[in-house]
């Protein structure tokens, strides 16, 4: 079985606030026109020291499509090309099989399961 390539990146929330996560690093080194990842974001070297995400978050994603199959695509910061529609095609992995171009269908915004603010 393939092994999957996580990198360490920094989620930015609505509010401002950064935390950090795991995102497949072929799907973040993907560039839009403006050079940034087209999910946004930034590397992560574990420097300062950031939470996890919260586990009431449910993040921004845009949900995407290719030959009837919806996949999310996490989009890290609220101005990501893909999330905000500059970018609209994206190239997913498929374990065992040659990554796939899906088109964005739809942004979904973040929220939160409770509506408490997670920094109390």
């Amino acid at each position: 079985m393939a092994l999957r390539d996580l990198k360490s990146v920094i989620y930015t929330d609505d509010f401002g606030r950064d935390y950090a996560c795991r995102v497949d690093a072929s799907v973040f080194a993907q560039n839009g026109a403006d050079s940034a990842p087209k999910i946004g974001g930034a590397d992560y070297a574990a420097s300062p020291k950031l939470p996890p995400m919260p586990d009431n978050l449910i993040p921004r994603h845009v949900v995407v499509s290719a030959a009837g199959n919806k996949r999310k695509v996490t989009c890290l910061t609220p101005t990501a090309s893909l999330f905000v529609g500059g970018e609209t095609t994206i190239a997913l992995p498929v374990l065992g099989a040659s990554p796939v171009t899906y088109t964005a269908f739809e942004s979904v915004a973040e929220r939160y399961k409770t509506h408490l603010d997670p920094s109390g």
